[in-house]
């Protein structure tokens, strides 16, 4: 146990720490998208907004039930009563004749004089930005509705209506059965979720690139160690005998706690950056929605959406350090490995996307449900661990040539 101590250290060493807090800093900054959420629009600033007035004026927790649905509407109108009130403070508009939002928004830009559109333009993105596009983000559920109408539909027909929104839906040309069956199944449950589409959205891109990070994190700790341990003839010494060689499962569990220590850490870094971005507090909302042409309808929470998505990439990272571990094994030097390393991450990098999307996407959610990305979860685990035996194996048995 000493040993496996005194190798996580080597492996998780000061310098290569501060290195990755930088490097973490950085490509969040350049790549993640909730980094910036809500902030990036004031439709994610208004999608926020919406299920904040519903719980703290209205009492709705993570839903809205079909039957209270007129609800909506009521925060709707108080938005333009808002907004009515500050075009009356305008006495630019009162002069104008202009006495309410409405009467503004139904304005021509070209029949408006200089200050009218300098007035509207004050209104609509300065001082009532948040009344007008959480208006407008009501205004769009409305619209979808039209699209997909999943509430109001008489009991019995879920399955006949389900049909016809898969069908005009372009996203699902090859619809089967049992999306049908999902989609109806979300109609009989007549309510809609509070949870912002927006942050699904940005998870959707967001996702494989934190698995990206992952993926290169792992190539940092491992590639120097090992090459460093390589060019200091420690490799060789410990094949001369045979305790020695049986030392190698230590070295190979150091590298997959190492791994597994720093992707949670990571993980927990990402959740800050979601708490940051006002996501975290729907942990126990329902992950579905609508827009204009698809609906995703997750069987999980948000809160297990997340620890699947963690779990999932913290496995085919310690299954990309196995690649690794393998490369710095047989690299002469570091440029060598720097220089096999690199090409296998942009590879892992680019397939990750479509891996990570094919099984755990809201787009790909009437296809595919959570029992499919556990199950490639388990055979990611079993393949690492296999490489891992095989290795030992082999370091037990080679012959050492001088």
């Amino acid at each position: 146990m000493k040993l496996l101590v005194y190798e996580v250290k080597k492996i998780l060493n000061v310098k290569l720490l501060i290195v990755l807090c930088l490097f973490t800093m950085l490509f969040y900054n350049m790549f993640i998208q909730m980094w910036i959420h809500p902030q990036d629009s004031a439709d994610c600033r208004a999608q926020n907004d919406l299920p904040t007035v519903l719980r703290d004026e209205y009492g709705y927790e993570t839903h809205l039930p079909y039957e209270d649905y007129e609800v909506l509407e009521q925060v709707r109108q108080e938005q333009i009563r808002k907004l009515d009130e500050m075009v009356l403070k305008s006495s630019i508009l009162q002069e104008a004749g202009i006495t309410s939002y409405q009467q503004l928004r139904a304005m021509e830009y070209d029949t408006m004089t200089d200050a009218v559109e300098e007035e509207l333009n004050r209104i609509m993105f300065d001082e009532g930005i948040r009344e007008v596009f959480l208006m407008q983000t009501i205004e769009g559920i409305y619209d979808r509705m039209e699209v997909c109408p999943v509430f109001g539909v008489k009991e019995g027909k879920e399955l006949e209506v389900a049909d016809k929104i898969l069908l005009y839906s372009s996203s699902y040309n090859d619809y089967t059965e049992e999306a049908v069956e999902r989609v109806a199944s979300v109609i009989k449950e007549n309510r809609l979720s509070l949870m912002p589409e927006s942050i699904l959205h940005h998870l959707l891109f967001d996702f494989p690139r934190f698995g990206i990070l992952l993926v290169i994190s792992c190539l940092l700790l491992i590639l120097p160690y090992q090459i460093k341990e390589r060019l200091a003839g420690v490799n060789p010494l410990m094949a001369t005998t045979h305790i020695g060689r049986g030392l190698w499962k230590w070295r190979y569990a150091s590298a997959i706690i190492s791994c597994v220590l720093v992707c949670a850490v990571q993980s927990i870094a990402f959740c800050m950056v979601l708490n940051r971005a006002e996501a975290m507090q729907y942990w126990n909302y329902a992950t579905s929605g609508t827009d204009h042409r698809d609906m995703f309808w997750l069987d999980m929470s948000f809160g297990t959406y997340l620890i699947v998505n963690f779990v999932l990439y913290t496995v085919v990272s310690i299954r990309a350090m196995t690649v690794f571990y393998l490369i710095s094994r047989l690299s002469a030097n570091y440029i060598v490995g720097v220089a096999i390393g690199i090409p296998i991450t942009v590879v892992i990098g680019a397939l990750l996307p479509l891996f990570t999307r094919a099984f755990l996407s809201v787009e790909r959610s009437m296809l595919y449900d959570v029992v499919r990305p556990i199950g490639i979860v388990f055979v990611l685990f079993v393949a690492a661990m296999c490489i891992v035996f095989v290795l030992q194996k082999w370091d037990k048995r080679r012959d050492v040539h001088v």
